[in-house]
């Protein structure tokens, strides 16, 4: 590969942990600080799901892992798996959502002690807060734009009124706590005549119809949705016995082809009875009387917000609302409109006592119950990747597990960076900063690391999307007919020259079909760096096939390459996606895939292209393990990565390091050692430093 793609950025970092081996060796037993809250002690390496080794044959002695991982699914329908038995791939019978922890809490128990024995960290992956953490909820703002938080701009609507005369938006210490809420004051001359719709035509509107995941819990059409409009009306006016029929508003959801469900909020709904009296709070659930049913705020299981397994979250013509007509025939304040789903509404709105128990018990008499016996293997509770409106719950959830773990434990999240903004119109062209994402990731819901995938070796074939999502390799490792689905080729060919121009090219580009590593990283160092947080990366190891989404095997070389880049942007720890695979004959009819093992759990010793895969990973995870110390004594304060080949970021690395200048020369007569390792094996033969005077003083 060429030397522009050598001397790229993960070259510096690793230049300094070799180059500075024999002065940190002195200090390796103070490498490693002594676990304290929330704090990683080694670096991580493992695969997702690696439970499949029901025996321990490979984990920790052959792959070099640290870390043991399974796969779980609340029981809705088909969906139903929760832990293996030990020494099985047979799932516990008693380990599903509704099961009182007690039924099953020994035996979880009894997979962390042995994982204990086997020193293997254990990632604590659970039914029940699967079901938990992936409960929505939105809240859309009534108010216009300019007196929204602008960080949630998305949750707000392209038209509402404000006219400075009968409607505005103001500030409510009246009532409420100072948020800005919609003043509607009703025309006492000719009640109605001001009548309109205050607000409509939700931006962020694509949250409730991903109704056709592959992990359907985690999507739009599992669970019924709740509509709670945050709505205040005049005590004197709702206590009249005579104006209980009166109108008050009318709230309107529209799903993604524009069809609606309306419901006329009255007078009278805002009182238990006719003897109540209305104390002027806010209300979000209203009360059913005779004559004033509420049946509408509340939309049933089912795929009514999107019927269309052709449409999703790409979506750009969805019609999705949640809009309020206001009748003018009384005064009427009106906050947001929250919309969630049952999760979110038993954990949250609920506080459901049975969904306390299960949090409760799952921390307490299960991990912590561990951690007090002396087993050190539990190391966090964990759940896959998510969209913005699943984060309160994930927050929820999370602050729930430190306070029942006196802080030992905490919700560690797959963060997908393009999935969490996908909700958004044109969501491809919107990009969250650092600060932006530690606002939604860490202070919100107070997460603890930043633990993110990129798996932009896409394999669509050459005539989809316009052309440029596809993958290439160089024909000096696969020569045979490009593109072919049925042998798990999703591939074309090319020259070694124009491999490596394509693979530069898309590392760097975000916006033009590029693969996006380097945008990724740098954001995920950034973000380590602002909420002082580990950045732990899930690695693309694998294949794909399934409709949307279509990933190309990485070769042994690109797997190393982008664990090579991870690490140089400060990641401590690697966790491979995925350890099994899917669909022995690669069946194009059917989602296919290819991770670390194949379809039987046996060692994949052959990926598509004719490498060892198996043993490739094995020597990979040997370098990893030797480098772990060094990665782990390195603090974000005084940690910097740099592009060298990028004269901006050469300049940066001059002025503000000890590094004047890196020099590589071809390593001839070293043929046999594989061309991405080559640098990292012999960098004390290619690389010249020249170091500033200081430096030299500093250590000598």
């Amino acid at each position: 590969m060429k030397n522009k793609i050598l001397i790229s950025v993960f070259l510096v970092s690793i230049c300094i942990f070799y180059s500075f081996r024999d002065m940190l060796n002195s200090n390796e037993n103070n490498a490693v600080n002594s676990p304290v809250l929330y704090q990683q002690d080694s670096f991580i390496i493992g695969a997702m799901h690696n439970s499949r080794d029901a025996n321990y044959n490979y984990l920790r002695d052959t792959l070099n892992f640290n870390f043991w991982h399974t796969y779980t699914a609340p029981n809705q329908e088909s969906e139903v798996f929760g832990w293996p038995e030990l020494y099985s791939n047979l799932p516990l019978t008693n380990d599903w959502l509704e099961n009182p922890v007690s039924n099953y809490s020994s035996d979880i128990r009894e997979r962390m002690a042995l994982n204990n024995t086997k020193n293997l960290r254990t990632l604590i992956d659970r039914p029940k807060f699967q079901y938990l953490a992936f409960g929505q909820r939105s809240d859309y703002q009534c108010e216009k734009e300019d007196k929204v938080d602008p960080d949630y701009w998305f949750y707000s609507y392209y038209n509402s009124v404000d006219n400075d005369s009968s409607i505005n938006d103001i500030q409510d210490f009246t009532k409420g706590s100072g948020e800005y809420v919609k003043q509607c004051l009703y025309n006492h001359s000719t009640p109605g005549a001001n009548a309109q719709m205050l607000f409509y035509s939700l931006k962020g509107n694509l949250e409730q119809v991903n109704n056709f995941w592959q992990a359907p819990w985690v999507g739009d059409g599992k669970y019924e949705w709740y509509i709670m409009p945050r709505i205040r009306i005049d005590t004197a006016f709702a206590n009249n016995p005579l104006n209980q029929e009166i109108e008050v508003c009318k709230i309107i959801t529209t799903n993604r082809v524009g069809d609606s469900l309306m419901q006329v909020i009255k007078v009278k709904n805002f009182k238990a009875s006719d003897d109540s009296i209305y104390n002027g709070k806010y209300l979000e659930n209203f009360y059913s009387r005779l004559g004033a049913s509420i049946t509408n705020l509340q939309v049933p299981v089912s795929n009514w917000f999107n019927d269309s397994a052709k449409f999703g979250i790409n979506d750009t013509h969805s019609k999705v609302d949640f809009k309020v007509f206001w009748y003018d025939k009384c005064d009427m304040w009106i906050d947001r409109i929250r919309v969630e789903n049952q999760p979110a509404h038993r954990m949250i709105t609920l506080h459901d006592s049975i969904v306390e128990e299960w949090i409760r018990a799952e921390v307490e008499d299960i991990a912590m119950a561990e951690v007090n016996a002396g087993n050190s293997s539990p190391f966090k509770f964990y759940i896959e990747e998510f969209e913005m409106n699943h984060l309160p719950c994930i927050g929820y959830l999370n602050k729930k597990i430190i306070d029942y773990s006196r802080g030992r434990f905490s919700l560690m999240v797959n963060y997908n960076h393009d999935l969490l903004k996908v909700f958004i119109p044109n969501s491809y062209d919107t990009l969250f900063s650092a600060r932006q994402i530690k606002k939604y990731l860490v202070d919100s819901a107070a997460l603890k690391e930043v633990f993110t995938e990129c798996y932009g070796l896409e394999g669509w074939n050459n005539t989809i999307h316009g052309g440029g999502r596809e993958s290439y390799v160089p024909n000096t490792l696969y020569n045979g007919t490009d593109y072919q689905p049925a042998q798990g080729l999703l591939v074309y060919k090319t020259s070694p020259q124009n491999y490596d121009t394509w693979l530069q090219e898309h590392f760097d580009n975000y916006k033009i079909k590029g693969n996006e590593y380097t945008h990724i990283f740098k954001l995920s160092d950034e973000i380590s760096k602002l909420a002082d947080i580990p950045f732990l990366n899930l690695a693309q190891a694998h294949m794909w096939r399934s409709p949307g989404h279509i990933l190309k095997e990485p070769s042994n070389e690109e797997i190393s390459l982008m664990n090579n880049l991870a690490i140089s942007y400060g990641a401590r720890g690697i966790l491979y996606f995925a350890w099994p695979s899917s669909n022995e004959s690669f069946d194009t009819s059917e989602v296919y895939s290819r991770g670390i093992t194949n379809t039987d759990d046996s060692p994949r010793r052959q990926n598509v292209y004719g490498q060892n895969k198996w043993q490739g990973i094995i020597n990979y995870n040997k370098v990893l393990k030797k480098w772990g110390p060094y990665i782990m004594s390195f603090d974000n304060a005084s940690r910097t990565s740099y592009i060298y080949r990028n004269p901006t970021e050469r300049n940066l690395m001059s002025d503000n390091t000890f590094i004047d200048k890196l020099e590589a020369f071809p390593a001839r007569g070293m043929r046999r050692i594989r061309f991405l390792i080559l640098p990292i094996l012999s960098l004390k033969q290619i690389i010249q430093f020249t170091f500033r005077q200081h430096f030299l003083k500093k250590n000598m």
